[in-house]
């Protein structure tokens, strides 16, 4: 779908092409250890895995174009959000440092093509991050 296109319009396939995807550039120790997850949740859910792991990226393109303008980076996944909608019907971004649990439910089964899913994430107390990786080790 094209930029503007009303959610109501598009029209779902019985097998519709799902893609998850997630950003991960520069020197990320972590997603070693996520990423293999992620790839068993796709494989599961009968989505191809995407990686942008460079700003050269075609997903990136509308953005490096901005950014050469002085753009922030900080909306970098909305341009590389829209690049995949145009290309699969259901997309699913997930940050390079969630672990997915093998027992995660299909979440493109929970959301319809034509419906937006979000979680929302609530305040984090400093250093939750580091907190969070003891818990995995």
């Amino acid at each position: 779908p094209q930029c503007g296109t009303k959610l109501a319009s598009i029209t779902c396939s019985a097998q519709p092409r799902r893609a998850v995807v997630t950003l991960s550039t520069g020197t990320r120790s972590h997603f070693a250890v996520t990423k293999l997850p992620m790839q068993a949740y796709a494989s599961r859910v009968g989505a191809e895995m995407h990686v942008v792991d460079s700003l050269s990226h075609p997903s990136l393109s509308a953005w490096n174009a901005t950014a050469q303008k002085g753009s922030s980076s900080h909306f970098i996944k909305l341009p590389m959000l829209q690049w995949f909608l145009q290309r699969y019907q259901q997309v699913l971004f997930v940050d390079d440092d969630v672990l997915i649990s093998p027992f995660a439910p299909d979440l493109f089964s929970k959301v319809p093509c034509q419906e937006l899913g979000a979680v929302v994430e609530a305040y984090h107390a400093p250093g939750w991050h580091s907190m969070h990786m003891r818990s995995v080790c």
